[in-house]
């Protein structure tokens, strides 16, 4: 799905509807300061679900990009993978995007609490295969609770950077083999942008 003319996502739509219409009630029944609320509210919304654009500055087949906005609190590194623990707070875009030329080979989401770590029981798992047909990312997505995590991508190759879902507020595990890492705990990811390393072409 296109969303790039939009300014913001799908997934706000129904929460800033709601706001907007709860304003033109209010205000018609003269309730000013609930009015208000609504309004600010609404605003919120916009700023939550904002869908900016998004251009990876280095495009070659080697570079990979964070998928997810967030702040790096782990780096576990085993002998064939690294996995990078990842909190996703509210306030920064929610967009999931493509950390590579490449397609969405599986994903899956699950719902109740049977094997989940997390209070909401809800997690979505999303593989990523590069263009060369080799499984290179998988991502853990846990919801916090209150939030919401949505996807929309599909099997076709997109373009580095492509959004293919929402995840509003959550903590993400990144798991990523045969790669340079040039990230460390602590480092600032911003969806598209951040290059989190490069193809390992020695393996």
């Amino acid at each position: 799905m296109d969303t790039r003319l939009q300014m913001v996502t799908q997934d706000g739509f129904k929460f800033i509807i709601v706001s907007l219409i709860a304003y033109v009630l209010f205000s018609l029944l003269s309730l000013n300061s609930l009015a208000i609320i609504s309004i600010i509210v609404a605003c919120v919304g916009v700023y939550f679900y904002r869908n900016p654009e998004r251009v990876c500055n280095d495009d070659s087949k080697d570079n990979i990009v964070s998928p997810v906005d967030g702040k790096i609190k782990d780096i576990i590194q085993e002998e064939n993978k690294i996995t990078l623990v990842v909190s996703k707070p509210i306030c920064f875009c929610g967009l999931i995007r493509m950390p590579f030329r490449g397609y969405v080979k599986k994903a899956k989401k699950i719902h109740g609490l049977c094997n989940a770590d997390s209070i909401t029981g809800e997690r979505i798992y999303i593989d990523f295969k590069h263009e060369n047909d080799t499984d290179f990312m998988k991502l853990i997505i846990y919801p916090r609770i209150f939030s919401q995590v949505n996807f929309y991508g599909d099997d076709s190759i997109c373009r580095i950077a492509n959004r293919v879902g929402f995840l509003l507020d959550g903590k993400v595990f990144i798991t990523i083999s045969n790669i340079n890492l040039k990230v460390s705990v602590g480092d600032m990811l911003y969806a598209g942008i951040s290059s989190i390393g490069s193809l390992n072409n020695e393996n």
